[in-house]
């Protein structure tokens, strides 16, 4: 398994659509790191620019399982090392918190580092400065991460990793004098330079990859990755978004002493019918549902909805890929459900919370 770092510049911003309530209000909103059915379309969409030919066939890969990924998250550089963030597992928000922290100060925690994830440990040792420490209220690192990190990041207000801004955007290229004003939404990175002892963060965004990908479709998917740079990922690209500087590969694996019967999602998820049984604990999303031209003046996607990243499954769960396009091309659009799963500490098994108030 691989890590593939997409390398940010500073103070990048991306622009990740939700789905919204009309076309005039599709940009006022931004997912804060990209899914995994949108690097999806970001792969199949270079593919097809590369190699027409071979987009079935990698659409097919992806269907039974050859290539899997996650979603890309948030990723930390430091001194050579790499801190990186999983989603938190759902089910933690069945804890009780501990002594002085509110349920909304818990429930604000969205990502876990690695090492708070192999370590196993539990939602009342994340606020236990001997074990922890929590960065802008949404992350957790080991007290060994937090020490590597600038000084910024001692003080909550100021080592953020991201921040959304929404500003102002007038449209020029157009004859229609309505509707020209209008925000737009875009997720922007943080970077935090060297400080007084040297230590500096810079932000990025990785995902994981597992592929067995033989021949064209291997030298494709290496091609792919190579131009993700040029291209960019996600929207709005064309006033700035988007942006990457390169991808770096870094070697990935899961240091955990045992892990549970459950898994954690890293990817949105559909789930096949058969597999409905083996869903636990979930949040879901609603994906598609844009308008798309070419099909008359009224045609939009098929919505879906998938299980959002974090949510706790068990073993063996695959998932799908999904075709949402309209009714005169059902299979042209395909959002990306197919389950990448983390393993699961222990100390986190679904089975502990019932020592804890509900």
């Amino acid at each position: 398994m691989q890590a593939i770092i997409l390398q940010c510049p500073e103070r990048a911003r991306f622009h990740f659509g939700n789905i919204a309530l009309d076309e005039n209000t599709s940009l006022d909103d931004t997912a804060v790191y990209p899914h995994s059915d949108t690097l999806f379309s970001a792969i199949i969409n270079t593919a097809n620019l590369l190699a027409p030919d071979l987009v079935d066939d990698l659409i097919d890969a992806f269907e039974s399982g050859l290539v899997k990924h996650s979603s890309a998250f948030f990723c930390l550089e430091n001194r050579g090392d790499w801190i990186y963030f999983l989603p938190k597992p759902m089910h933690t928000n069945l804890w009780a918190p501990p002594e002085g922290v509110s349920y909304k100060r818990m429930a604000k925690i969205a990502f876990l580092s690695k090492a708070v994830w192999e370590t196993g440990l539990t939602p009342d040792e994340w606020f236990d400065t001997q074990h922890c420490r929590v960065l802008a209220e949404r992350f957790v690192v080991t007290v060994a991460e937090a020490d590597r990190l600038p000084v910024a990041f001692d003080d909550p207000r100021k080592g953020a990793i991201y921040k959304v801004l929404t500003l102002p955007k007038v449209r020029v290229h157009t004859t229609d004098s309505s509707g020209g004003y209008f925000h737009q939404t875009s997720v922007q990175l943080l970077q935090h330079r060297a400080d007084s002892e040297g230590r500096f963060a810079k932000t990025h965004y990785y995902l994981l990859l597992e592929h067995q990908l033989t021949g064209d479709l291997a030298e494709l998917f290496q091609g792919i990755l190579d131009v993700l740079p040029d291209q960019g990922i996600g929207g709005e690209r064309t006033v700035g978004c988007g942006r990457l500087l390169g991808v770096k590969r870094e070697e990935f694996s899961w240091e955990l002493p045992t892990d549970t019967a459950h898994n954690v999602a890293l990817s949105l998820l559909n789930p096949r019918s058969t597999e409905t049984n083996a869903i636990h604990i979930y949040k879901t999303i609603t994906r598609g549902g844009r308008r798309v031209a070419g099909f008359g003046a009224e045609t939009y996607l098929n919505r879906v909805r998938m299980l959002q990243e974090g949510a706790l499954v068990d073993k063996g769960v695959k998932g799908r890929l999904v075709a949402i396009g309209p009714d005169e091309a059902p299979d042209r659009f395909i959002r990306a459900g197919r389950h990448f799963a983390a393993p699961l500490h222990t100390a986190l098994a679904l089975e502990k919370i019932d020592q804890y108030d509900r």
